[in-house]
């Protein structure tokens, strides 16, 4: 790793910069990981997260309203990287605006070290609003980097490519500061920081912002039915933004019943070393149930919710299956206790034709005398939908009316 006198000396300089957020800088000398908190100044900090807990989740937030001056965060690097031997330089991120990311370069443009012929450049890129998690490769990929250049500097010299044309370009330059700013004149919005990561093979710094902090939440989200009484399990997983199992997560169970506008928690438990969560629920009613984590600030990170109906339980049998009209068929079941006092109807499966109708008794059961028409004909007894209950079906039972 190369050292700049020069970039060291402006690295000293007191920040008088007005909106600039200014990092510690980078350790030396080995893979490290530097996590950050407590970033505030002026009206353009905010740190997602439990501000001072390891294990929190959260993210360096920017906040830009349009027109005004722009929304920066900096890092100095103490320890300043050659540009020719910078491997690795990503960005974790969403954000709703543009934003853009600038990189203040020393070039020495003749290679001796003579202070008369460095220079002072800037080259940036903007990177596109984007509303879920995006890593960007911005050493690797190919997007379009503009220098800007020093007042003095010939025609001849690129003033933009991707990274790989001007690091071929610029020889003898040095990269002394990161910054990644909202500007945009017509948009107003937030970007969110995770992660930024720079330097040479065997000298990767990673800036994380509150430490690892974006949990993803995954669950089902399809629906499903159960009978009264019976249960069903819910579950999950959650993982860092690279897939990675996010172990230690306390995660909490909410439902809101049918009828009920009042939301609750049911339980918390921990992910499992794999991130996995699981509980089971038997909900009398129609329930809405969904995952979630609290950062500690009331921000959340939460799974689709998932609908668990309720569908009544309903049994049906014929006394005696085949007849002659005009006697009529006897049938006879039960029916869930939500059900009592309720009316069922005996359909024909065949074109759902009403048959005849019952009120269910105190205990649960009833009983049905109804003439039926000739035929051959499976037939069900069934419930509508009510008090938060699916609609209910028995099963179909066999008559032959001749």
């Amino acid at each position: 790793m190369r050292r700049s006198s020069a970039l060291l000396l402006a690295a000293l300089l007191p920040f008088a910069l007005v909106g600039t957020l200014v990092g510690p800088a980078g350790p030396a000398y080995a893979d490290t990981t530097v996590v950050l908190k407590n970033i505030e100044q002026g009206d353009i900090r905010s740190v997602e997260g439990p501000v001072g807990v390891p294990t929190g989740f959260g993210s360096l937030m920017l906040r830009h309203r349009a027109g005004a001056p722009g929304t920066r965060y900096d890092h100095w690097l103490d320890n300043v990287e050659s540009l020719d031997l910078l491997t690795t330089l990503t960005i974790t991120y969403k954000s709703e605006v543009p934003v853009v990311v600038t990189q203040l370069w020393t070039y020495d443009r003749n290679g001796t070290g003579d202070e008369r012929s460095v220079e002072s450049l800037t080259a940036s890129t903007t990177l596109p609003a984007t509303s879920s998690w995006k890593t960007a490769d911005l050493r690797r990929d190919q997007r379009v980097w503009y220098v800007h250049p020093a007042p003095s500097a010939p025609p001849t010299d690129v003033l933009k490519g991707n990274m790989a044309t001007l690091v071929a370009a610029y020889r003898n330059t040095t990269l002394g500061r990161l910054s990644v700013e909202l500007s945009s004149k017509t948009q107003t919005g937030s970007a969110w920081l995770d992660r930024l990561q720079f330097g040479p093979t065997g000298d990767v710094t990673t800036l994380a912002f509150d430490a690892d902090p974006i949990p993803v939440v995954h669950a089902s989200a399809a629906n499903l039915a159960i009978k009264p009484g019976s249960s069903t399990p819910l579950s999950g997983r959650v993982t860092h933004l690279d897939g990675t199992p996010f172990s230690g997560v306390p995660m909490e169970l909410w439902k809101q019943s049918w009828g009920n506008p009042i939301r609750y928690k049911v339980l918390t438990t921990p992910t499992s070393a794999t991130g996995a969560f699981r509980t089971v629920v038997s909900p009398a009613v129609k329930t809405s149930y969904w995952w979630q984590v609290n950062d500690g600030t009331n921000r959340y990170y939460v799974s689709p919710t998932r609908i668990v109906y309720v569908a009544p339980a309903l049994t049906l049998r014929v006394a005696d299956p085949s007849v002659a009209s005009p006697t009529p068929s006897v049938f006879a079941g039960t029916a869930s206790s939500v059900l009592v006092g309720g009316t069922l109807t005996l359909r024909r499966t065949t074109d759902n034709r009403s048959l005849g109708q019952v009120v269910v008794a105190p205990d649960g059961t009833f009983r049905l005398r109804q003439l039926l028409p000739c035929g051959t004909y499976y037939v069900v007894v069934t419930s509508p939908a009510q008090n938060g209950m699916n609609a209910g079906r028995s099963a179909p039972v066999h008559v032959a009316i001749s």
